[in-house]
């Protein structure tokens, strides 16, 4: 059956909207404010997020080759860049990874055509992997 649930939340920020709509039971204002935050900032869902994932044998190849497709690609496909970084998971099968973000409000994503053309951008034997959200997908 259903009973009551208990949670501890430890944590640095407890004004934080999340930690207080969790405290409060409060879910739609939390919803409201991030919803009005992300349209602000261009976030899903009023702007799309594409991740460029780049991955290769040799690290220090790999954070060269993310670092100059982050400042090659506001030129070759527009939006905002954030990054490059190391991936969350940094090696998967011998293979170093590290990522760009891009970040485009509604009315700035580009085509396709011009996002993959930025695997040409690619040397070193480094492979480049697209990821993308938008608010119709």
């Amino acid at each position: 059956g259903e009973e009551p649930a208990q949670a501890i939340i430890q944590t640095y920020a407890p004004e934080h909207p999340a930690i207080k709509a969790v405290q409060y039971h409060d879910y739609s204002r939390f919803v409201r404010e991030e919803l009005a935050d992300r349209a602000q900032l261009g976030y899903p869902p009023y702007g799309s997020l594409i991740l460029l994932r780049l991955s290769g044998l040799e690290e220090p190849l790999v954070q060269k080759t993310a670092e100059s497709l982050a400042i090659a690609a506001p030129e070759m496909v527009g939006g905002e860049v954030l990054g490059p970084a190391p991936a969350t998971i940094g090696r998967v099968a011998r293979r170093y990874r590290w990522q760009v973000l891009l970040k485009f409000r509604e009315e700035e994503i580009p085509p396709f055509s011009r996002i993959d053309s930025t695997e040409r951008a690619m040397s070193g034997g480094s492979q480049l992997k697209l990821g993308h959200r938008s608010p119709d997908h």
